[in-house]
C-alpha cells in the first residue's frame, strides 16, 4: 500500500499536467473533431490524474503505518547484507 500510494501521488500530479497541455493545445487547431477530442481526451486526464492523486494521499499513508506496525510485531531483528560493494549489518530492536 505505501509504494502504490506513493506511486498514485507522484503519478497523478504528472497526469494532470499532461491533460492541461494536451486540452490547452487544442485551441491552435482548425479543425473541430480534432479540437474536441483533444478536449475530451485532457479533460479525462485531468480527472483521471486527480482521482489517482486523491487515491494515493489516502493509501501512502495508511500502508506506512501498517509496514511501521509489522515491523513493530517483529520485534528484534538482526540481518547481514551485502549491498554492492559493502557489506551491512542491520540490529533492530
Amino acid at each position: 500500500m505505501k509504494k502504490v500510494g506513493r506511486g498514485f501521488t507522484i503519478g497523478g500530479p504528472i497526469l494532470v499536467i499532461a491533460g492541461i497541455i494536451l486540452a490547452s493545445s487544442a485551441d491552435n487547431l482548425h479543425e473541430d473533431l480534432d479540437i474536441v477530442l483533444r478536449q475530451m481526451g485532457g479533460t479525462l486526464l485531468i480527472i483521471g490524474g486527480i482521482g489517482i492523486t486523491i487515491t494515493g494521499i489516502i493509501l501512502w499513508p495508511k500502508g506506512a503505518k501498517k509496514y511501521k506496525n509489522y515491523l513493530e510485531k517483529q520485534g528484534a531483528t538482526t540481518s547481514l547484507q551485502w549491498k554492492g560493494n559493502r557489506l551491512s549489518l542491520t540490529y533492530r530492536f
